[in-house]
C-alpha cells in the first residue's frame, strides 16, 4: 500500500504500465484503478509508449483522469506548433 510522506507531502510518483503481453485500456484501467483504490499520494500517469510498449488513448486517460489521487497525466510529446490543439483535444 501506498502512503503520503511521514511529512504529509503529496511528491507525485509516476507509474507506468509495463508488460510482457499487448495491454487492453481495460487492464490498463485496473492497473491504475486498484492502486489509486489502496493510495493516498499523488500518482502521474506515465504515458510512454516507446519505452512501455502501451498505447494510451484518449478515451483512456479521460478514464484514468477520474480516479482518485491522479496528479497529471505525462502524455507524448508533439512538435510545438501541434501542442496546443492535442491540449485541447485532451480536454472536456
Amino acid at each position: 500500500m501506498f502512503e503520503r510522506g511521514a511529512d504529509d507531502s503529496l511528491t507525485p510518483r509516476a507509474l507506468a504500465p509495463m508488460s510482457y503481453q499487448p495491454l487492453t485500456d481495460d487492464e490498463v484501467f485496473g492497473l491504475y484503478r486498484a492502486v489509486t483504490a489502496e493510495s493516498t499520494i499523488l500518482l502521474v500517469v506515465y504515458d510512454n509508449p516507446g519505452t512501455t510498449h502501451v498505447t494510451f488513448s484518449d478515451e483512456l486517460h479521460g478514464r484514468i483522469a477520474v480516479l482518485p489521487n491522479i496528479g497529471s497525466i505525462k502524455i507524448p510529446g508533439v512538435p510545438a506548433a501541434a501542442a496546443p490543439a492535442r491540449i485541447a483535444a485532451l480536454r472536456p
